[in-house]
Order: structure tokens, then C-alpha cells, then sequence
């Protein structure tokens, strides 16, 4: 004779009180995982009790409404599933038993995540600073037919790693849940390796916004026209994201401030001449614009002329990369 056999199916009082306390509110699953049981083990002794069963899959009109109206524009499927409090696969199912065409459009355009993409709509200063960083640092893909396939807009936007901070909070001011990405690769010129973070986003708003705002499309590093049909502030905020992404202000070895911006194009070196020469009406010296292998550069040099040059732009305080600006605070103070 052996010892008596122990009974794995025996519920222990707390065991039984937990679930009448709980079964309404949270799933089967979680009840088994909390008390070591499985979810079939907990829905059979509901109905051995007597308790009213409680139906997962019955869905009101007002969840269904709420899923279709939330997902994915503003919450992902695991935030409605919290509100909801749902399972995530009871919500997940439920998608894609609804055909949700809102979510069956995103994937179509191949984006699954969120972001404000009405941004650059209205230009303002802050959208306008970020817009030059776009100008700067972006890669823009026009929504258009490539090699017999439709090709989604999408722009995506690459800066060097120690400066990850302005890619969260571009991510944070377009109230993206986007990813960003980290790279590293070697550079056989230089026999060194070059880290990277990048982001890029699918969006035909955002890309028209940009072209019909500030000029800024798939062919600007060839072509681009400076928006003079912007304001002087939103001109300036554009002007300080170009800056911190492709500009430089430094000192020489006389400690003299040099401030300097790539162009793109000529013209676009010329109109940012205009545009400082508003500033300086009195001054005749318009910088100095030359061609280096394919980009323009236009730089000016003064402890007396930068400061009152970029005074206007340093006034706006949206910038973000101090170390660029850094030099100019002495003068300022």
C-alpha cells in the first residue's frame, strides 16, 4: 500500500473566493496564471458553481465603435485592450473579424504606427525648426510608381547617435509611437566605425505638407527653392533646424566666431544671403558663398557680425542641440 493520492484538482477556499471576486473583471487566462491553474480548469468550475458565465466574445455596439475609432490612428491594440479591459487577443480577433478598414488601409500604405500627421499642416515656429532639420538630414520618397509598383511616401530622418535626444523629441512633439533605429557601419576611408539612429515614417500628408510648405521634396538636394512665403520667424526657426542638422558655428584660431550652412543649391545659398541681409540692412558684407565638390557653402566670420546675424535666431529658443550654439552664449549674456 502506498500513501493516499493526493487530488491536483482539489480548490482550496481562497482558491474559490479569489474567483467569485474576480471572474467578471479579468480574463480566464489571468485567473489561471495567478492561481496555477488553466483557463478550461477555471471556466469549469464557474459552471460548477453556478456563477453567471461570463461571455468574452460578446462585444456591445459602443467597444466596436470605440476599437474601429481608436485603432491604429490613436492607441495601439494592446492600449484599447487595457480601456476595454480585454484581452489583447480578444481585441486583436475582434479587428480582424470587423475588417477594420481603417486598420486594412494603414497596413495597404505599410504603416502600423502613429503619429501626428497633420504636424507641418500650418507652419509655425516649431514646426518650422523641425522642417530645416528635414531640409538637412532627411530622406524623402515621393508617392509615385517605381519599377511597375506603387511606392508609399515615406520620409526618414538620419543623424549621428550622440545626438539621439533630437530624434525623441521629434518623436515626442509628433506624439509618435514609431521606432528608432540604431546603425553601425565602417567607412573604409577612414578605417573607423560610425554609429548612427534613424527613423522613417510612411505618411503622403506629411510629405505633401513639406513640399507645399517649405519646399522640401525627394529632389532637394538638386533642386530647391528657398519658401520666401513664409514669415520672417518661421524663415528663422527653419534656419536654426538647418543650422543644428548641416551648419556649424565655431571659433577660428584667433578666436574669431565663424558660422556657416551647406546648401544644396546656389540659389538656395543666395536666398539664405537675402535673408541675412534683411537683417543687416547697413552692412553690405553678404557672407561668403562657394562651391565645394557638390554642396554650396556660405559662411560669414566676426565676433561682431555672427552675434547680430543670428541674434533673431537665437531669440526664437527652439533649439535643441546646444553644443551647436554654445559659442554664442558669451555674446549674448
Amino acid at each position: 500500500m502506498g500513501l493516499p493520492r493526493k487530488k491536483k484538482n482539489t480548490w482550496t477556499n481562497e482558491e474559490i473566493e479569489f474567483l467569485k471576486n474576480n471572474y467578471l473583471n479579468i480574463s480566464y487566462g489571468e485567473i489561471g496564471k495567478i492561481i496555477g491553474r488553466s483557463a478550461e480548469c477555471v471556466n469549469q468550475k464557474i459552471m460548477h458553481l453556478g456563477l453567471q458565465k461570463k461571455f468574452e466574445n460578446y462585444w456591445t455596439d459602443e467597444e466596436v465603435e470605440y476599437l474601429k475609432e481608436k485603432y491604429p490612428k490613436y492607441m495601439t491594440l494592446k492600449e484599447v485592450a487595457q480601456n476595454l479591459k480585454r484581452s489583447h487577443k480578444s481585441v486583436s480577433t475582434k479587428n480582424e473579424v470587423i475588417g477594420n478598414q481603417a486598420y486594412n488601409d494603414e497596413v495597404k500604405r505599410g504603416r502600423i504606427y502613429r503619429f501626428k500627421e497633420d504636424f507641418f499642416e500650418t507652419p509655425n515656429i516649431n514646426n518650422s525648426y523641425w522642417a530645416g532639420w528635414f531640409l538637412g538630414d532627411s530622406s524623402i520618397c515621393d508617392s509615385n510608381i517605381y519599377g511597375g509598383k506603387k511606392r508609399n511616401a515615406t520620409v526618414d530622418l538620419k543623424i549621428k547617435s550622440t545626438d539621439k535626444s533630437i530624434l525623441d523629441k521629434f518623436k515626442q512633439e509628433i506624439d509618435g509611437n514609431f521606432k528608432i533605429h540604431s546603425l553601425r557601419r565602417f567607412d573604409k576611408r577612414t578605417n573607423k566605425y560610425y554609429e548612427s539612429v534613424w527613423f522613417k515614417i510612411t505618411s503622403s500628408k506629411i510629405c505633401e505638407d513639406l513640399r507645399s510648405n517649405f519646399n522640401i521634396t525627394s529632389q532637394k538636394s538638386k533642386f530647391y527653392v528657398f519658401p520666401d512665403h513664409l514669415s520672417f520667424d518661421n524663415k528663422a526657426a527653419l534656419l536654426v533646424g538647418l543650422i543644428e542638422s548641416d551648419g556649424w558655428i565655431s571659433l577660428d584660431k584667433k578666436k574669431n566666431l565663424i558660422f556657416g550652412i551647406c546648401c544644396s543649391t546656389e540659389e538656395m545659398g543666395k536666398a539664405i544671403q537675402k535673408f541675412f541681409s534683411n537683417i543687416m540692412a547697413n552692412d553690405k558684407r553678404n557672407g561668403c558663398l562657394r562651391q565645394q565638390g557638390k554642396i554650396w557653402k556660405i559662411t560669414y566670420c566676426g565676433n561682431r557680425l555672427v552675434p547680430k546675424l543670428l541674434k533673431p535666431l537665437y531669440d526664437l529658443t527652439v533649439f535643441n542641440l546646444e553644443r551647436k550654439w554654445e559659442k554664442l552664449k558669451e555674446f549674448y549674456e
